[in-house]
């Protein structure tokens, strides 16, 4: 129930709340339930409604897709070095 409703939150944070309050609810839902797709699912909703092309990075438009890919990787391995 409790994954549910960490779920829904971020995906209601994503819509309705700053930017911040979502990378920091993605933090949770990775950390805390494994919920590897939604995190990346999130990213991709994140970059669809809210991001645009960054000049610096040559037109890279998505950036909370590649930090929730990335946080995924890096708890992926942490998981697995943590359980050796």
């Amino acid at each position: 129930m409790a994954r549910i409703f960490s779920l829904l939150l971020f995906f209601a944070s994503i819509l309705f709340l700053p930017w911040y309050f979502s990378v920091v609810i993605g933090i949770f839902i990775i950390s805390q339930w494994k919920a590897y797709t939604s995190a990346i699912i999130g990213g991709i909703l994140l970059d669809t409604l809210y991001g645009g092309p960054i000049i610096t990075l040559y037109g890279f438009a998505y950036i909370y897709t590649g930090l929730f890919v990335v946080l995924v990787i890096l708890a992926f391995f942490l998981r697995r070095a943590m359980m050796e």
